[in-house]
């Protein structure tokens, strides 16, 4: 995707849910500004969209913890050693240590039961409202939307994340991971913030998001 900065509009690594869009990577972006202070005339500046938000503190932050929530499903495989992770509930929130993003302890809910609804007993070692930076989790089913204890334990921590001060929360997200047959990785991630509609498929998410270079 080649575009001018004014019609990029970019959120971390994700895309609008269903899209076929390439996920914000490497595509260039064209800087338009004037050549010469005397001349009226446009000229053309090629940065790349990673570039561009790494570059900006409180994007980057975003950009990182879509990087670190990709990689924590494949965190949750290799914890797993290679069993099914849709099979039963897997969780662990994301923190910020103030250099980088963190995944905290992981979770494992039991293996579902018919009549049962599945669940996870999140690992809230190490989290605070001054570090959480949103959570990452999966799902048995295939649904991607959020629970109403998803939703609870999400704003709790929210809550807990205003109390604390913090003034960088409009794109802070709960992950959630479901497998998809469709999609090249067999599961897509989706993300939703404070004010996402939890009875639609919140923004996809690069499942192989790269974090800013150090």
């Amino acid at each position: 995707m080649t575009d001018t900065v004014g019609d990029v509009i970019v959120t971390g690594q994700r895309r609008p849910a269903g899209s076929s869009e390439p996920f914000p990577k490497d595509e260039p972006v064209i800087v338009n500004g004037p050549v010469d202070p005397n001349d009226a005339t446009i000229g053309e500046e090629s940065t790349t969209v990673q570039e561009q938000q790494c570059a900006i503190p409180k994007n980057r932050k975003i950009w990182d913890a879509d990087a670190r929530a990709a990689q924590g499903v494949k965190d949750f495989m290799t914890y797993s050693a290679g069993q099914n992770i849709f099979g039963r509930e897997h969780q662990a929130y994301i923190r910020f240590n103030g250099t980088q993003m963190e995944l905290g302890n992981i979770s494992v809910g039991p293996v579902p039961q018919p009549g049962q609804t599945p669940y996870v007993s999140p690992n809230i070692t190490g989290i605070t409202g001054a570090n959480w930076m949103g959570d990452v989790h999966t799902h048995v089913s295939t649904i991607g939307q959020p629970s109403q204890e998803d939703i609870n334990d999400f704003n709790m921590w929210y809550d807990q994340a205003v109390a604390a001060g913090r003034t960088d929360l409009a794109d802070v997200a709960m992950y959630i991971a479901v497998r998809d047959s469709s999609a090249p990785d067999g599961y897509r991630i989706y993300a939703y913030t404070k004010t996402s509609d939890p009875n639609v498929n919140g923004r996809e998410v690069d499942p192989n998001g790269q974090p800013c270079p150090a």
